[in-house]
């Protein structure tokens, strides 16, 4: 694989990396919580958090798999590959089983929104250290507040 191939497929796991973490759980989350009146949020819910959100993980992480030569550390490398592992193999995994045995007991809903609160955050400061490592402030800024107004706008 040449260098030039390397990079676009190293630029396309972010990108989808980048949707899948910073875009489909702050999605997931804007739906589940302000669309409650519409009659099938709950089915745009579940399509996006047990369907797009994995998917575009399972592609993502397989493109790391093709990147790298073999025999370099794939998800323990840096803080950001660690974070993300977390996020991708424990955090995901964990929140769609907590989202499929919730059934609307008080409980498991409290620990289903807490874990999927800590995989958004786990997810955009992920998202935050690979903007910083290529130097691109703006974008570390326009995270950073999305972030935020997420979060604002859940209180």
């Amino acid at each position: 694989m040449g260098s030039y191939d390397r990079k676009l497929m190293l630029e396309t796991h972010g990108i989808i990396m980048a949707a899948a973490f910073g875009v489909c759980p702050i999605l997931g989350i804007f739906i589940a919580r302000y669309f409650r009146f519409f009659s099938h949020w709950f089915s745009l819910h579940v399509w996006i958090m047990l369907g797009l959100f994995p998917l575009l993980t399972i592609v993502g992480l397989t493109l790391v798999e093709i990147i790298l030569p073999e025999g370099q550390s794939r998800f323990f490398a840096t803080t950001r590959g660690t974070i993300g592992t977390i996020a991708a193999l424990v955090l995901l995994p964990l929140q769609l089983f907590i989202g499929l045995i919730a059934k609307r007991i008080h409980i498991w809903d409290i620990i289903h929104q807490s874990v999927g609160v800590s995989l958004v955050v786990v997810g955009l400061y992920a998202l935050y250290l690979v903007f910083w490592n290529v130097q691109r402030i703006c974008l570390c800024v326009l995270w950073m507040a999305h972030f935020l107004c997420s979060f604002v706008c859940r209180i």
